[in-house]
């Protein structure tokens, strides 16, 4: 599961109360500059590891509680089904496989985008 600091960010912005990334259960969080440029992602490279895009996730009602009061509440998916739904799922971040190539990704690896959907 990756997600872009541009997609959080622009999602934030609409939200009333902000959420943070643990929300969304992260693998990898990557710096972008544009909102949910990561859809579109088919492979690239984190540092020496390859990735291939395979979707954008569907996200389910466990985004609507805060991880760590264990508070429920209809945000942020609410919000996000009014920009983000597609298919009559709401999408938020992009489920990655990793090739088998380089097996070590560290925090400040570059992001290096080989091929687009």
């Amino acid at each position: 599961m990756l997600i872009g600091s541009a997609s959080l960010t622009d999602l934030n912005q609409r939200l009333e109360s902000p959420v943070d990334y643990d929300r969304f259960r992260p693998n990898i969080v990557v710096k972008t500059e544009v909102p949910f440029e990561e859809d579109q992602w088919k492979s690239f490279q984190l540092g020496i590891a390859s990735f291939q895009g395979i979707k954008p996730c569907s996200r389910c009602i466990m985004v609507n509680i805060d991880q760590e009061s264990i508070v429920s509440s209809k945000e942020p998916l609410r919000t996000m089904a009014t920009y983000r739904k597609e298919d009559n799922k709401v999408k938020f971040g992009l489920n990655t496989r990793w090739t088998g190539e380089g097996e070590m990704v560290r925090v400040g690896d570059e992001v290096k985008l080989l091929d687009f959907i």
